[in-house]
């Protein structure tokens, strides 16, 4: 498991060094396929939503600590940038936002289509880039951005 949260980290900094919170919300969006056409997670699935998932099939502390430690520190990093972005409900979004990648990911591994991945990918874009600023907020810079 260690493995997976050392490559949470360098992804979250990756995707981090945007220069808007809207800019890194895309590029989380777009990137999370880990590769140009979605075919690594149609083949595969997502490897923290399957760990999860494996783990909750059992009864003791790791799989009630999985999805805290690997799927989690995901819905808090987007989390701030759509409070960044000045959203009403930026946990809301956050989890929509994570929930939709890992319900592409599962029905492309199930369905062995990665043209599924790729596009709700660019319809998670598509929505992040229309998420309105509401009136009198500013941007504000997350922080470790």
């Amino acid at each position: 498991m260690s493995a997976l949260v050392r490559e949470r980290e360098a992804f979250l900094a990756h995707v981090s060094r945007r220069r808007t919170p809207r800019a890194q919300l895309k590029a989380f969006a777009r990137e999370l396929m880990h590769d140009e056409d979605g075919t690594v997670t149609a083949l595969y699935g997502c490897p923290f939503g399957s760990l999860v998932s494996a783990l909750g099939k059992r009864d003791d502390a790791m799989s009630r600590q999985a999805g805290d430690v690997l799927l989690t520190p995901f819905i808090d990093w987007a989390e701030e940038r759509f409070a960044a972005m000045g959203q009403r409900d930026p946990r809301e979004l956050a989890v929509t936002l994570l929930a939709t990648y890992q319900g592409a990911a599962l029905l492309s591994n199930a369905m062995h289509d990665p043209t599924n991945m790729a596009k709700q990918s660019r319809r998670l874009e598509r929505w992040i880039a229309g998420l309105e600023v509401p009136t009198g907020s500013g941007s504000r810079t997350p922080s470790g951005a």
